[in-house]
């Protein structure tokens, strides 16, 4: 791709999905219902997109995919572990802080409110399809496509400053995902920094985001079955 096309790829992307985020958040993530608007389809439509362009080479996407990742449950059962580790301690911390301050403990910390009145078998399925689209957009942008869009970009900056380049990108991408979960709350942002950091890790590892996916939507339903038991 020329690079003023990668260029104009870049702001169009960010501009979108990850300043606007920044202060208002999608209501397609949080809302369970069947409901696809046309900005969910588009970010469905732009995960595959971005999964296809910086995935892998042809050859390695040929010999990587999900039938891979379900031979790998083990793998993706253990990073799923990993996230309800650091969500459990997230939220502990929370507790204790609230306990020292005399307030009462707010065992979800979460200003996302999720209505499940009347819902029929449809909008669950909707629900879980959003989840996991959702799942799969966060790792599309956050950890392959603008940690990758920074580095093209940097490229000769990071000829002389390797290091300190790396990893200023590494922190601007899960500070910027961290922030993007503001709706939510304090709690949320600081488990969604560390949570992004250890799914950045994964992808790092394993040169691929299926599997940082498979345990980020595993995540999300725990989460969001937790909320409805909790709340009811």
């Amino acid at each position: 791709m020329r690079k003023w096309l990668l260029y104009l790829e870049f702001f169009l992307v960010c501009g979108y999905f990850v300043i606007i985020p920044l202060f208002m958040p999608s209501p397609d993530i949080s809302d369970i219902s069947f409901n696809l608007t046309p900005v969910f389809i588009l970010m469905t439509g732009l995960s595959f997109y971005l999964f296809y362009r910086y995935e892998f080479s042809l050859s390695e996407r040929q010999n990587l995919n999900f039938l891979t990742i379900l031979l790998n449950t083990g793998k993706v059962l253990l990073y799923f572990g990993i996230l309800i580790i650091i969500n459990i301690a997230v939220s502990a911390v929370s507790a204790l802080v609230q306990i020292l301050r005399g307030l009462p403990v707010d065992v979800l910390q979460s200003n996302l409110s999720i209505n499940t009145t009347d819902l029929s078998f449809l909008d669950w399925l909707s629900g879980i399809f959003k989840f996991l689209i959702s799942a799969f957009f966060e790792e599309s942008l956050y950890r392959l496509f603008l940690p990758a869009a920074l580095l093209i970009f940097t490229q000769n900056l990071r000829i002389r400053f390797p290091k300190v380049v790396r990893f200023l990108i590494e922190a601007v991408c899960v500070v910027v995902f961290a922030l993007g979960h503001r709706y939510m709350g304090i709690v949320a942002v600081v488990n969604a920094l560390i949570s992004g950091t250890a799914l950045r890790v994964i992808y790092l590892k394993n040169k691929s985001i299926l599997y940082g996916f498979s345990a980020h939507f595993l995540y999300n339903i725990f989460i969001l079955v937790l909320m409805i038991v909790l709340k009811n």
